[in-house]
C-alpha cells in the first residue's frame, strides 16, 4: 500500500535567523514568574494575579515601581501597557495589558537535520503553550505600547492594501518518518511530524483556504501560494521512473496546477507558486490528489 500523508500552508513567508543559545534575555539578578499562553492575541494579568504570586514568594507588589514591570517570551521582551492609574504602584484594579503568541513550530525547526526537514512551523511536535515570564529591573523603563493620539489622518496618504497570511494545517496523525527494521529514527528527519490522515493511490485531500477581502484593484501584486505534503511510506514498489509515489496540487474552481510530480519514500514537497491577484475570492479550494 502506497500511503501520502499531507500538510497544507499558505503564503508563507522563511524568516532565518542567528542560532544563540536562546537564554540572552535571562538577567540573573532578577526573579521571574511564569504563566502559560496557550492562545495567540490580547492577554491581561490583573492585579490580583501578581499580587498573590509574589506574596506567596513574600515579596510586596507595592515595593515595585510599576516602571520597571517587564514580560518575557519567545526568547525577547514583550512590550506591554500598564494601567496604574499613574501613580506607579499595582493596586487593585490595575492590570497589564500585552500581545502574545502561542506555541507553534517556532524552535521546532533545531530538532531536524536541517531546518528544511521541518514539515510544519505553524504547528508544534509537542503542544500550543508556551511558558511568559514576568519580572522587573533594578532600574529603568521596560518597554511599553504607547497609545498613539494623532487624529490628523488626512495628513497621511492611506495604503491599498497590507500583506495577510492564510493557512490551514494538520495535526490528524503523527508521521513518524523513514523506519529502520520497523523501528523510526531517534532523530527528527525528512518525513517526520504532524499531518493530516494520510490517502493511498487515486484518493484527494481538498481544502478551503480563508482569502477573504483580497485587494483585486488595478495594479494589485501576486498572492504567493505554497503547498506541503510528504511521503507517508516507503512501498517496495516503484515506476520505471524509481519513484513510488505521484503529487499533483491544484487550486482554484478552474484546478490550476502549481505541482505535478513523483518522488521516493518519505520526501517533502514544498512547492511554491505565484497567484494573480484575479483568482481571488472569499476562498480557495487547494487539492491534493494521488
Amino acid at each position: 500500500m502506497r500511503i501520502l500523508a499531507l500538510i497544507i500552508l499558505l503564503v508563507i513567508v522563511n524568516v532565518s535567523k542567528a542560532q544563540t543559545y536562546g537564554n540572552e534575555w535571562i538577567n540573573y539578578s532578577q526573579k521571574y514568574f511564569n504563566f502559560p499562553i496557550y492562545n495567540t492575541g490580547i492577554h491581561r494579568v490583573n492585579y490580583a494575579e501578581l499580587n498573590t504570586s509574589l506574596s506567596n514568594n513574600g515579596i510586596s507588589i507595592s515595593t515595585i515601581n510599576t516602571d520597571n514591570f517587564q514580560v518575557f517570551g519567545r526568547e525577547s521582551e514583550v512590550f506591554i501597557k500598564v494601567i496604574d492609574g499613574g501613580d506607579n504602584t499595582m493596586d487593585p484594579g490595575d492590570y497589564i495589558e500585552f500581545y502574545a503568541e502561542k506555541n507553534d513550530g517556532w524552535l521546532d525547526g533545531n530538532l531536524y537535520d536541517s531546518i528544511e526537514a521541518q514539515p510544519d512551523q505553524y504547528y508544534s511536535l509537542v503542544n500550543d503553550t508556551l511558558q511568559y515570564y514576568f519580572t522587573w529591573k533594578n532600574a529603568g523603563i521596560g518597554k511599553r505600547i504607547h497609545e498613539e493620539t494623532d487624529l490628523n489622518y488626512a495628513a497621511y496618504t492611506a495604503i491599498n492594501y497590507c500583506w495577510k497570511k492564510n493557512y490551514v494545517n494538520y495535526s490528524d496523525e503523527y508521521n513518524e518518518g523513514a523506519k529502520f527494521n520497523a523501528l523510526s529514527s531517534p532523530v527528527y528527519s525528512v518525513g517526520e511530524g504532524w499531518a493530516s490522515s494520510p490517502h493511498s493511490l487515486g484518493g484527494a485531500n481538498t481544502s478551503i483556504i480563508p482569502t477573504q477581502n483580497a485587494y483585486t484593484a488595478v495594479g494589485a501584486p501576486n498572492s504567493f501560494i505554497t503547498g506541503i505534503s510528504m511521503g507517508g511510506s516507503s512501498s517496495e514498489s516503484s515506476h520505471l521512473n524509481n519513484h513510488n509515489h505521484a503529487l499533483q496540487i491544484k487550486y482554484g474552481n478552474s484546478n490550476t496546477i502549481i505541482c505535478d510530480t513523483t518522488y521516493l519514500g518519505y520526501q517533502l514537497i514544498n512547492k511554491r507558486s505565484g497567484s494573480s491577484h484575479c483568482n481571488h475570492r472569499e476562498s480557495n479550494n487547494f487539492c491534493y490528489t494521488r
